[in-house]
């Protein structure tokens, strides 16, 4: 009879346990960085101010389990007129597709070793959805055990995870208040009618509660990256964490989802807070910060305490900051540029999305071209290096406007950053689409294409990708400096110097310009893109004139692709 008492109290006192997981992702690449799953651990660390009893795991089955070739799916299977070479030339653009992390079954295995009450999964974007619903089923099929979904795709397209037997719960919008709340009601034996943000089912209808406010930033303990290994989360070989300084953006880019998850308001934390959590982080051995902000810069005075504090209380060099999430170029000037290069950060990456005023106008994108180029001048002066991304395809911008912006872009000391249009669930031009199907979840990437009307127009968009990496191989010609101007044969000649790659590619664009086709490299030789459009490419190249090099002085064009 004792004996069956201490077995009666242990089960009692056994914790609830509650396992959060990045679920692996299925795409032709991934960013070799920013994998780190700071969302989940920020949700580990509020039920654990909370709910002190609680035990909580995080999981990234993403990141540090490898890859592996997959079919590609049904719905790109269009893709194969553009992605069907192996090319190993510098303006490749894809050709595999791959998962990236987990087998989904595996993952289901390592979560219930773990004998959780509650499982969360995270859905943080829409062309993933389907990834994520993976590990839900598997992990239903080893255990009974409420599963919730949060992220970006739950909250603008929460029917469409809560509809799969799956999912007992989608959070709609921040996540830490909801959890805390739908782990405090299983605790206490209560149903999910008062969590809110939470969308649940009852009796065969999907239900939603309404949204409630969400902890005051300064409130949210720091993320808990204690299930994480440092060394596992490197750039440049260094251990790098992220770090969140605010949430929501005050702009309103019709082309941007972030309310759907952060709402409409725009909240910061303290920088002195901001500051003693790196302190915290760089004792634990991390030396590159990620600032993972939608809008890191828009309160210009608490942005510049945070640097100024940040370049007084580390050694020069002793860490790196990078803001790899981009940063508005609007709200930055000499002195802001000045503070960041002092704090530690060497390279920014900033959107100019489109060089055509009104075209940004249409977008309500609050933006000058005008503060661009002097962002630009600003920071190539202090020694950044600049990545500029443009959005290619946008509604209404027509062929004309796409390659005067990318001719500007190719002008500047920078490199390009292309990203082809996708309508964002959650966006308002996404809004405008009436009934968006799962196909077009899938398709919501760059790599999709997805903004196109024909097989013209994915041409068009198709060979601007690729004319965006041959100029930027242009602009990494070694040993410009700002008043230098170099020949295109003599470039090329540079170029092919660096390596065998370099090499190819020199010999490649030799043959684009005297046959006006583009070729992949391949183990059987040079292979032709049928779908690469010359008058395209050359269209560019006439607006720019001239290329400019990253590390200043400029590359002139050949006679054939000069403005007349």
């Amino acid at each position: 009879m004792a004996k069956h008492a201490e077995n009666e109290k242990r089960i009692q006192i056994k914790p609830m346990r509650v396992v959060l997981l990045q679920p692996p992702i299925e795409d032709f690449y991934d960013t070799e960085v920013r994998h780190q799953p700071l969302g989940l651990c920020l949700l580990k660390a509020a039920v654990r101010k909370h709910l002190p009893g609680v035990d909580v795991k995080v999981i990234d089955f993403h990141h540090g389990h490898g890859r592996r070739t997959i079919p590609v799916p049904e719905e790109l299977s269009y893709l194969s007129d553009y992605y069907d070479s192996p090319d190993s030339s510098p303006f490749c653009s894809f050709h595999n597709y791959f998962r990236f992390g987990a087998d989904p079954k595996s993952a289901a295995g390592k979560v219930a070793d773990c004998k959780p009450d509650l499982v969360g999964i995270s859905c943080l974007f829409s062309p993933y959805f389907k990834e994520a619903l993976a590990c839900a089923c598997e992990i239903k099929s080893l255990l009974d055990v409420p599963v919730v979904m949060g992220g970006g795709h739950a909250s603008a397209c929460p029917e469409s995870l809560l509809a799969d037997p799956s999912v007992d719960y989608v959070i709609r919008g921040e996540g830490e208040r909801p959890l805390v709340e739908l782990v405090r009601a299983m605790k206490n034996g209560m149903g999910p009618e008062t969590v809110p943000n939470l969308g649940f089912k009852k009796d065969g209808a999907l239900k939603f509660n309404a949204k409630g406010d969400p902890y005051p930033l300064d409130e949210i303990p720091w993320a808990e990256l204690s299930d994480l290994k440092n060394e596992s989360y490197l750039y440049e070989k260094r251990p790098m964490c992220m770090v969140m300084t605010s949430r929501g953006c005050p702009n309103r880019c019709a082309f941007c989802s972030v309310h759907s998850v952060f709402g409409w308001k725009y909240r910061t934390r303290r920088p002195e807070d901001v500051f003693r959590e790196m302190r915290h982080r760089f004792d634990e051995g991390y030396r590159v910060f990620d600032f993972e902000d939608d809008n890191l810069a828009y309160k210009r005075d608490n942005f510049l305490k945070l640097l100024n504090m940040i370049g007084k209380g580390f050694a020069p060099v002793e860490v790196r900051l990078l803001a790899m999430n981009g940063i508005s170029y609007d709200t930055l000037d000499r002195e802001v540029l000045e503070a960041m290069w002092g704090a530690g950060f060497r390279s920014i990456n900033i959107s100019l999305v489109s060089g055509n005023q009104n075209i940004l106008s249409d977008l309500d994108r609050p933006h000058s071209t005008a503060r661009f180029s002097d962002v630009v001048s600003w920071a190539r002066y202090l020694g950044f290096m600049i990545t500029a991304y443009q959005i290619i395809g946008l509604p209404n911008e027509d062929l004309e406007s796409i390659c005067e912006t990318m001719g500007l872009l190719a002008r500047m000391p920078l490199l390009l950053g292309p990203s082809i249009y996708y309508p964002a669930p959650g966006s308002r031009l996404a809004s405008e689409v009436r009934g968006m199907t799962e196909a077009d979840f899938i398709r919501a990437r760059s790599t999709a294409m997805a903004g196109a009307e024909s097989r013209a127009e994915r041409d068009c968009l198709y060979t601007l990708f690729v004319t965006a990496r041959i100029i930027n191989f242009l602009k990494g010609t070694p040993g410009l400096v700002p008043g230098d101007r170099l020949g295109f044969d003599d470039a090329l000649g540079c170029l092919g110097r660096k390596g065998v790659r370099e090499e190819k590619g020199a010999e490649i664009l030799r043959i684009l310009l005297s046959e006006r086709r583009l070729h992949a490299a391949t183990r059987m030789g040079l292979i032709p893109l049928e779908r690469f459009n010359y008058s395209v490419f050359e269209k560019v190249m006439m607006k720019a004139g001239r290329i400019g090099a990253v590390t200043g002085g400029e590359i002139s064009l050949p006679d054939g692709l000069t403005v007349l």
